[in-house]
C-alpha cells in the first residue's frame, strides 16, 4: 500500500513539471490573435507537441499550453523575420498548430 501511496505521488509531481526552456530571442516573439495579424506577412507553420500525460496522470491545460507557447516562440526565434504568432489551432492531446508572422 504504501508503495502505490509513493508511486501516486512521485507521479503526480512529474507531471507538475516543466520540462521546456525558453531559448535566447523566444522572449521577443509575441502571440498575438489572427484579427491583429491581418497587416502582417505569414512566415509559414509551426507545429509543436508535448505530452499531456504522464503515464496516466493526466498534466494540467495550463502547463501544456505554457510549453506549448514556448516551444513555438523557440521554434519561431530560428525562422528568420518571424516575430508573431497566431495559434492555429487549439491545443488537443499535447499538439498545437501556429501560423508564424511578420508584423514589424
Amino acid at each position: 500500500m504504501k508503495t502505490l501511496l509513493l508511486i501516486t505521488i512521485a507521479m503526480s509531481l512529474a507531471a507538475a513539471c516543466t520540462w521546456v526552456e525558453e531559448h535566447k530571442g523566444a522572449d521577443a516573439i509575441r502571440i498575438i490573435s489572427a484579427e491583429q495579424a491581418t497587416q502582417c506577412k505569414r512566415q509559414g507553420t509551426i507545429n509543436v507537441q508535448v505530452k499531456d500525460k504522464v503515464t496516466f496522470v493526466k498534466r494540467s491545460s495550463k502547463k501544456v499550453l505554457s510549453e506549448l507557447q514556448t516551444l513555438a516562440r523557440n521554434e519561431a526565434a530560428g525562422m528568420l523575420g518571424v516575430d508573431s504568432l497566431v495559434p492555429e489551432t487549439e491545443p488537443q492531446q499535447g499538439e498545437q498548430t501556429y501560423l508564424a508572422y511578420q508584423c514589424f
